[in-house]
């Protein structure tokens, strides 16, 4: 489970059902809140989660420990959206990230490089910026 607590803490919890109830395995508490997340990115055996937070830092963690394995300044305002692709084996690609945020970008992140693969900006003669989505 992903989130925000009301002091603005990123809520990170990873949670399994046992017998038919529900039970939390761990709670990570992040610097800022987590807006969205994805597994899409990661392969079978390496359950990863990337997610995107309100201060438009984008972050890849390891649920086993809860700890960054890839971290980048994704946007100058809030990540709005994360979705991801392959990463599965060679028959799906490399595995890539996109975001949009509140900045007017969309941009494509392949996690093994520290700058975006592709990166749509607005104009900048635009006054005012799209939010995307």
């Amino acid at each position: 489970m992903f989130g925000q607590t009301p002091s603005a803490k990123g809520v990170f919890q990873i949670f399994q059902l046992k017998k038919g109830k529900i039970e939390k395995l761990c709670d990570f508490q992040k610097e800022y809140g987590i807006k969205c997340a994805t597994f899409d990115a990661s392969s079978l055996t390496e359950r990863d989660v990337s997610t995107i937070d309100f201060k438009g830092n984008l972050v890849t963690y390891d649920i086993e420990k809860g700890m960054p394995k890839f971290e980048v300044k994704a946007h100058e305002g809030m990540g709005n959206t994360i979705h991801g692709i392959g990463g599965k084996g060679p028959d799906y690609g490399a595995p890539e990230l996109v975001t949009g945020g509140s900045d007017g970008c969309v941009r494509v992140w392949d996690p093994r490089q520290e700058s975006p693969v592709v990166s749509l900006e607005p104009s900048e003669s635009e006054n005012i910026k799209p939010d995307c989505w």
